[in-house]
């Protein structure tokens, strides 16, 4: 019996863009999640990282912009920076990069092109929630190719273990430690601005550092230093000299508050406050391979989600005979849904997809890019169609079609109503990779459930 119900979108397809860099070596089916690393550890590893090293050789002068962070501007007039302890969360690795493999090390690359096309950033994961980001930014016609050629090199200097040790000026500084013994709170490192580690903050106060000129606001001291204090936007904010930074610039701090009373009293500590954090001993190793995941999930549920309680790897099984048998085994086991289906979904989306199990949708194969997420689910019980949906004829069997497009994403699902049970076939796609949030997915990528669905019910259903 057919009810007809709102169907619930059991998932939506991640399509991706950015350049075209290798993806082989990327995660397979049987690797285990990824054990959260330090973050104390790595946030050492990353302050005994020269920033500007990671941009050598360049075609132009490097200019450091603080502690850790640097750009450099080719020949051809694209400006690349780099900055460490950037934030990288699980939802942008699934909603606006895509992974890939750079040399020995793997990279996640802008996935929409903007409009205009004036930027691109990748992101090197060293962590769950941080990563080393270049951005290349200007006219040219491929800039994540840019980014990618600067983080290839960077990533190799890092995998050797003569990597970068930072010298720059207050680079062994800690704005956590220091912002946290003025507060007497912890206070978390900054990862959402654009100042990576260079930066902490909390809802209140905000420490940074950087390389400039003292310029601007109203002449003041702090802790006999020369300073400066602006207001604006609720506001205020105290910046103070700690002495050069050689050409560029002087070692400034900054500190924001909601009142100027307020910033210069902190400010004030801050600057006679020790500036290293506590003595950890640095991770040895910062970036992932290829294949290593970096998400708490296992293997290629990593190309979907972030959920280890809805994904788990497909075990392989044996693949029954018969409709009956294979409805009776399918609804038991999804993970005999994935040996019926494998072979066909395979010859129709690609060799790159894998299959995963998830709970609510059934089998699900998943590639690394996201453009194309094919789910089957066989079942011995009815069928919830989408209330718009329409019948069809599919190999001369009665099915009921659903789809819907909200650019860039599309969806159409097939429900096939057989006496012992119901094959339910849905495709979730994305606009291709380098495409624009206001682009369709292609249109082939949605009838790959058609000739998924036709061929299952061919070979295994009837």
């Amino acid at each position: 019996m057919v009810k007809r119900a709102a169907r619930a979108v059991l998932v939506g397809v991640l399509v991706l863009a950015g350049c075209t860099v290798e993806q082989a070596g990327l995660p397979l089916a049987g690797r285990p999640a990824a054990a959260e690393r330090d973050e104390r550890a790595v946030l050492a590893a990353l302050r005994r990282t020269d920033a500007c090293a990671l941009l050598t050789p360049a075609d132009g002068p490097v200019r450091p912009l603080g502690p850790h962070r640097c750009e450099v501007t080719t020949a051809g007039g694209v400006r690349v920076s780099v900055r460490l302890g950037m934030a990288l969360t699980d939802r942008d690795r699934l909603d606006d990069y895509y992974p890939r493999a750079l040399g020995e090390a793997k990279a996640y690359v802008e996935r929409w092109a903007n409009e205009p096309r004036t930027m691109c950033f990748l992101h090197l994961p060293v962590s769950h929630e941080l990563s080393i980001r270049f951005a290349a930014f200007g006219g040219a016609e491929n800039l994540c190719a840019v980014a990618a050629s600067f983080a290839e090199g960077a990533a190799e200097r890092l995998t050797k273990p003569e990597t970068p040790r930072a010298g720059a000026p207050m680079a062994s500084w800690d704005p956590c430690a220091m912002l946290s013994a003025v507060l007497d709170r912890r206070v978390a490192h900054d990862a959402t601005g654009d100042h990576g580690i260079d930066a902490c903050a909390d809802e209140r106060v905000r420490l940074s550092l950087a390389y400039g000129r003292l310029t601007g606001g109203e002449p003041s001291q702090v802790a006999g230093r020369r300073a400066v204090v602006s207001r604006g936007r609720g506001r205020c904010t105290v910046r103070w000299s700690n002495g050069p930074a050689g050409d560029a610039g002087e070692q400034l701090s900054e500190l924001s508050a909601p009142d100027c009373a307020l910033a210069r009293r902190l400010a004030a500590a801050v600057a006679t406050a020790p500036t290293a954090g506590e003595a950890v001993r640095p991770a040895r190793q910062l970036l992932y391979r290829p294949e290593e995941p970096d998400l708490p999930v296992a293997g290629v549920c990593g190309y979907y989600t972030a959920d280890p309680v809805r994904c788990r790897p497909h075990v392989p099984v044996p693949a029954p005979r018969g409709a009956a048998a294979v409805f009776r085994a399918a609804s038991a086991d999804a993970n005999v849904t994935c040996a019926i289906a494998g072979d066909i979904v395979r010859a129709h989306a690609g060799t790159d997809v894998h299959a995963v199990i998830d709970d609510v949708a059934g089998c699900m194969f998943v590639e690394a890019t996201r453009t194309v997420r094919v789910a089957v689910r066989i079942t011995d019980g009815p069928v919830i169609v989408d209330e718009s949906a329409h019948r069809t004829s599919l190999g001369g069997t009665s099915a009921w079609v659903s789809e819907r497009t909200r650019p860039p994403t599309a969806e159409r699902g097939i429900d096939v109503v057989l006496a012992e049970g119901t094959l339910s076939v849905s495709v979730h796609a994305l606009a291709e990779v380098g495409s624009t949030r206001d682009q369709p997915p292609d249109q082939a990528h949605l009838d790959i459930a058609n000739t998924v669905a036709r061929d299952i019910l061919a070979k295994h259903l009837t």
